[in-house]
């Protein structure tokens, strides 16, 4: 925009306009170029917003459900939408053979409740006619359930179902309904086999009394699955990590977590996804699980390591350059849960960490964090929208600078002189005077408040 400046002004006095107009009218353009809009878009997009957001705040269980299952081909985005249910409380069942359909769907709960099923879509190497072909033959029964993985086999069309379909239902723990997973895919294969060869006899006519010798005798107790060791979790884990993109019967973090606090004297601990909402630049600390690390050899003869790292919203790359290894090295082994302080870095169009510490002593447990503070801001309205805009960037670059763990709500002027009052999740601020001087001088006097439960506490 800026080489057609003096074109534009100079071509608007050639017009008959004068040369203060023809500059405002050219920074109108300007501003708009930015990031702008036609108000029929705008408006279009407003009345979605509203919709999602009436949806997401009166039936949130079902909105999840609905979101999850508008992305059911892409991992990272069930991973990071089934970290955001757990966030809500919102329970995520997993996979299950005769309760689950191709999508996400809602489950009532005895009591009374409502959870997310996951769909048996978004499992890796089902496919979406083989699962379809599973559901419509259990819905086709009596009681619209399987009631033995032997009953399972016999009754799914296996002209459209492959082997590998039940092996990654099995290992994933959809098949845990007929029983322990490692006494299930023990069975399946004498299952699978005596489905098919019946299936192929019903087919050509040729099933009778002589044909029933061939089927596998009856396991002893009536379950249908043979004696099998217990599986390792950890194995029961990488599976569901490799075949749903999460884990959904335990995380190695889980544990860890639940007992670290959310923040101390060195800043507040983000995961993930929050980490990936930051800006390229920013200082941010983690606790989360590597993945595996990749040696590199630089040109002088130095080692570096590139690290991926997951926590319980999603994964990140970590690079660890030569210094910083050398300081780190014992510490990058598979499964190793470390806290980190890195810089966010962006590289082509996604993000990554430069690793600036890390840690295998984790915050001490059981350590609470002081009581949380709340920063009340009230926003002016003005009738310049851009000069309303230029404001909330000024208030953005401070709150970037003073990062903290105090809750940030914003108030708005609405009708009847109401104040709108909207939370910040994606913020917190540490108090201090410098933060307070540098609010004011943006909104002015008397425009920045401070509670504190403690004192409330006291007074009352």
């Amino acid at each position: 925009m800026a080489k057609y400046r003096d074109r534009f002004i100079t071509g608007g006095v050639e017009h008959g306009l004068s040369k203060k107009l023809a500059i405002d009218v050219f920074e109108l353009i300007e501003r708009f170029a930015g990031y702008g809009f036609n108000k029929a878009h705008s408006a279009a997009y407003a009345v979605i917003a509203a919709q999602t957001a009436y949806l997401k705040a009166n039936h949130h269980v079902e909105f999840m459900a609905a979101l999850l299952s508008s992305e059911i081909g892409n991992t990272d985005k069930i991973v990071s939408n089934v970290a955001e249910c757990r966030r809500a409380r919102i329970p995520v069942l997993p996979p299950d053979a005769n309760r689950s359909r191709l999508e996400f769907s809602v489950e009532p709960q005895a009591d009374g409740s409502a959870a997310v099923r996951f769909g048996l879509g978004a499992v890796k190497n089902a496919g979406e006619s083989a699962v379809r072909a599973i559901v419509a033959a259990r819905d086709n029964r009596a009681d619209a359930a399987f009631a033995s993985l032997e009953a399972m086999c016999e009754a799914i069309d296996w002209s459209i179902i492959s082997r590998r379909v039940l092996e990654s239902l099995a290992k994933c723990g959809a098949l845990d309904c007929f029983g322990p997973r490692s006494r299930v895919l023990a069975a399946l294969p004498a299952a699978i086999a005596a489905g098919q060869r019946n299936q192929k006899a019903i087919a050509k006519g040729q099933i009778g009394l002589f044909d029933l010798g061939d089927l596998p005798a009856p396991i002893p107790g009536g379950t249908g699955l043979p004696p099998a060791p217990e599986l390792p979790q950890r194995d029961l884990l990488t599976w569901e990590k490799e075949l749903l993109g999460l884990y959904m019967s335990a995380h190695p973090l889980s544990d860890v977590l639940a007992t670290q606090p959310r923040s101390s004297g060195s800043g507040r601990l983000l995961d993930i996804e929050g980490i990936l909402q930051r800006t390229a630049g920013d200082k941010v600390r983690l606790i989360a699980m590597v993945v595996n690390a990749r040696r590199i050899g630089t040109k002088k003869g130095r080692t570096m390591a590139i690290v991926e790292l997951e926590d319980l919203t999603g994964s990140i790359e970590l690079v660890a350059f030569p210094d910083t290894f050398e300081r780190t090295n014992e510490l990058w082994a598979s499964d190793a849960i470390l806290l980190i302080e890195a810089k966010l870095d962006r590289r082509g169009e996604s993000f990554q960490l430069i690793c600036e510490t890390a840690t295998a002593e984790l915050p001490i447990e059981g350590v609470q964090a002081p009581p949380r503070r709340t920063i009340r801001l009230r926003l002016p309205v003005s009738k310049d929208v851009w000069a309303d805009i230029q404001v909330m960037h000024r208030l953005d670059a401070v709150f970037q600078r003073h990062e903290g763990e105090d809750r940030l709500i914003l108030q708005l002027p609405g009708r009847d002189s109401r104040l709108l009052q909207l939370r910040c999740g994606g913020r917190h601020l540490n108090w201090s005077q410098l933060l307070e001087a540098e609010l004011t001088e943006i909104l002015g006097p008397g425009q920045v408040e401070l509670y504190q439960p403690e004192l409330e506490a006291v007074a009352s």
